[in-house]
């Protein structure tokens, strides 16, 4: 395993595909299978911004102005399409409000947000050509830097400890589908097969925010087969 994670090829087909420094497109996912999430700087990104998915980097500094420490606050999404330059601002900022105001569940104030602290989140269609027994070490392999852009590979539910509110792909008419939650644990059937409940992200946001019941005081939950289920 360890030659193939530093295979010359699967090292330059990697960096190929999450394009970060090179200002290319990321190979666009078009639903017919499991896509992967790419992770990459906002810095690196030519497309419009308007409406991406987003995570603010969180960082702690030593005495010597040397990051000690770091975190994520996820699920923001941009408001504005390209960075722009305001009174006070060290570089270009991107206006971000929090997903719930995306989905007019919440009436939270964009904030400007440096765009060097930024990474945007989104789907593409990737294909390493490795065995995917082996896809999860080459990827972790690549990852140089907690810095660094990263493809991540999505998960099946069952294994999954604690799923409520993940953000998943489900397939339907349409193949796989993105921007879905995760609303419950898996349960079992009578007829031995496991599903999972979802709501699609803009429900998702209203039933957490109220009482978690619809006007006529049912739940809006949509029960899923698990092997049609994939999480983030």
């Amino acid at each position: 395993m360890e030659g193939m994670a530093n295979d010359p090829h699967i090292e330059a087909e990697f960096r190929r595909l999450i394009a970060a420094e090179f200002g290319e497109a990321p190979p666009r996912w078009v639903g017919e299978s499991p896509p992967m999430l790419l992770v990459r700087p906002a810095t690196s990104v030519n497309d419009r911004l308007l409406g991406a998915r987003l995570r603010y980097l969180v960082t702690v500094e030593d005495e010597h102005g040397a990051i000690s420490a770091f975190g994520w606050r996820n699920d923001l999404r941009a408001a504005s399409d390209r960075p722009v330059w305001v009174d006070g601002a060290v570089e270009p900022v991107v206006w971000v409000v929090d997903e719930a105001t995306q989905y007019g569940a919440s009436a939270t104030p964009a904030v400007a947000v440096g765009v060097s602290r930024l990474w945007v989140e989104q789907y593409v269609g990737v294909s390493l050509g490795v065995p995917s027994d082996d896809l999860v070490a080459v990827l972790d392999a690549q990852r140089r830097s907690p810095m660094d852009p990263q493809l991540r590979l999505l998960s099946p539910v069952l294994g999954v400890t604690e799923p409520m509110g993940r953000r998943a792909v489900v397939f339907g008419d349409n193949g796989w589908e993105p921007d879905w939650r995760i609303a419950g644990p898996p349960r079992l059937r009578p007829d031995g097969n496991y599903v999972v409940p979802v709501l699609d992200e803009a429900e998702w946001y209203q039933w957490t925010g109220t009482s978690m019941l619809t006007a006529d005081g049912s739940e809006p939950l949509r029960m899923v087969p698990t092997r049609d289920v994939r999480l983030e």
